[in-house]
């Protein structure tokens, strides 16, 4: 499997971007979340799609065309959308994304089915497989998932938004963009 652009648990690269978010960083992703959940345009759903076991071998370059088809479809359909993304690296399931997205929770049936579409592999998320390929949930704990997909800030440092139960987590190395989020449009 050929991940010249990130670091693999199969390939070592020397040249890696980064191993932890920072603390810039997960000011900004906890900061537009809870600025959008105050004026009630929070992230709706949690998406996290495995990209190295379903053989994509460019993240980045699939996570920028999944997320230019959502914008698309939710201009199509005059639904505001923001999102934020942050990759992991870690264990068996190797290079992942989570993507957290505020869409109208209404017409997500109506988006859900267009997902499949936009995936280069069959999805399968059923929950009884050891590794589902994609894994889309409701948001009930925003500071909870915030915690959990910015888990990877580095042990140094300190942030209220950021638990776990066993300390920080570790999200791997990742080469390129660890994380990104879409420009307000309120």
């Amino acid at each position: 499997m050929k991940t010249d652009h990130l670091y693999s648990n199969n390939k070592y690269i020397q040249n890696t971007r980064s191993q932890h978010l920072n603390n810039s960083a997960v000011d900004k992703i906890t900061d537009v979340a809870f600025y959008l959940d105050s004026i009630d345009m929070g992230y709706s759903h949690h998406i996290t799609i495995d990209t190295e076991y379903n053989g994509i071998s460019n993240t980045q370059q699939f996570l920028s065309s999944f997320l230019n088809k959502m914008y698309k479809w939710h201009k199509r359909h005059k639904i505001v959308f923001h999102y934020v993304w942050v990759l992991e690296n870690v264990g068996a399931v190797g290079v992942h994304v989570h993507l957290l997205i505020h869409t109208c929770t209404k017409h997500f049936d109506r988006l859900n089915q267009k997902i499949s579409n936009w995936l280069p592999f069959k999805r399968d998320d059923n929950k009884r497989n050891k590794y589902s390929n994609i894994n889309i949930s409701l948001i009930w704990d925003l500071e909870g998932i915030i915690s959990y997909i910015c888990k990877g800030l580095d042990n140094s440092i300190h942030h209220d938004h950021v638990y776990t139960k066993s300390g920080r987590g570790y999200q791997g190395r990742i080469y390129g963009r660890r994380w990104g989020m879409s420009r307000l449009q309120i």
